[in-house]
């Protein structure tokens, strides 16, 4: 969560400064958007962490196909990989899968 606070305040800050054209410069909903999802995902929702991988993938892909490799965007594009690369992690999947809960003694279909 927190490299999307970040993201969102290079993409304000520096943008407004350099007068650059960037996606993520105009569309800060989209990032409050991935912050709050990236809070649903750390309260283990699996459907959040679905929806935040394919939005991070988007906007990546986004900033691949209609920007060019400036000072302003490389940030942006290191930014964005480590944020793919963190939410496809084996460490985050398991954090999100739900643990398998035995059936309670007596219950029917218990051994």
């Amino acid at each position: 969560m927190l490299l999307l606070l970040l993201l969102l305040v290079y993409a304000r800050v520096l943008g407004a400064v350099l007068d650059a054209d960037s996606p993520l410069g105009v569309q800060p909903t989209a990032m409050l958007i991935s912050v709050g999802l990236a809070w649903l995902v750390w309260r283990q929702s699996r459907l959040a962490w679905r929806v935040l991988v394919a939005l991070s993938v988007w906007m990546l892909f986004v900033l691949v196909v209609s920007s060019d490799l400036t000072s302003y965007n490389f940030p942006l594009f290191l930014v964005f990989g480590a944020h793919v690369a963190l939410l496809l992690s084996p460490a985050l999947r398991t954090h999100v899968a739900r643990p398998v809960v035995p059936a309670p003694p007596g219950a029917p279909g218990a051994a």
